[in-house]
């Protein structure tokens, strides 16, 4: 079983256990300190805003979440949740909110819940 990926150590693991609060990933941690300081609507924005135009700018969206993941795996999930949120909340959209959350999803049911209440 060992060579079988699926028992593989995910990469994001490193950024969750290691660092969950982003701190060696300086833009992920500007953003979050930013992030605490806004309410959720302000905070939505923002988070769309640090998405789209300094993490997947000129990429994939996905390829480039996942890297990111690697980097800040907490900041990842923070952002799309909070988009969620907002889209739900704020704008009315379900669908919006359907997709920021469905992404969200995928990333939170790849970790083991104890391992989300640590970091």
């Amino acid at each position: 079983l060992a060579d079988d990926p699926s028992f593989r150590r995910p990469q994001h693991a490193d950024s969750l256990l290691g660092d969950p609060r982003c701190e060696r990933a300086e833009d992920w941690n500007m953003f979050r300190s930013q992030l605490l300081q806004l309410p959720t609507q302000d905070g939505a924005a923002l988070a769309l805003h640090f998405l789209f135009n300094n993490i997947l700018a000129g990429a994939m969206m996905m390829d480039k979440l996942d890297d990111e993941s690697n980097r800040c795996f907490m900041g990842v999930v923070s952002a799309l949740f909070i988009i969620s949120l907002s889209k739900l909340e704020h704008d009315g959209s379900i669908d919006g909110a359907a997709y920021f959350f469905k992404t969200l999803d995928q990333y939170v049911a790849s970790v083991h819940p104890d391992e989300l209440e640590d970091g």
